[in-house]
């Protein structure tokens, strides 16, 4: 169990939100929740990959030439 608190005037835009996407308020912010939380994990991991980083980076550029018909990288 959750309790925030929000001005009158963010409700009123949660709300709307709410009306707008055809979903509850409480399902809106237990996604805004659940993506902060997978933001953090994922800002961790990228943390702790460059602190044991050799400083070795690539361009988009490069890697697209490196992996030209790999279907796992958007173009």
């Amino acid at each position: 169990m959750l309790s925030i608190s929000l001005t009158t005037e963010q409700v009123k835009l949660l709300q709307a939100m709410a009306g707008e996407t055809a979903r509850t308020p409480e399902d809106i912010a237990r996604r805004a929740v659940l993506d902060a939380m997978e933001d953090y994990e994922d800002y961790k991991i990228a943390a702790e990959r460059l602190s044991t980083s050799d400083g070795t980076s690539y361009s988009l550029e490069e890697l697209l030439a490196k992996y030209p018909e790999d279907e796992n990288v958007a173009r």
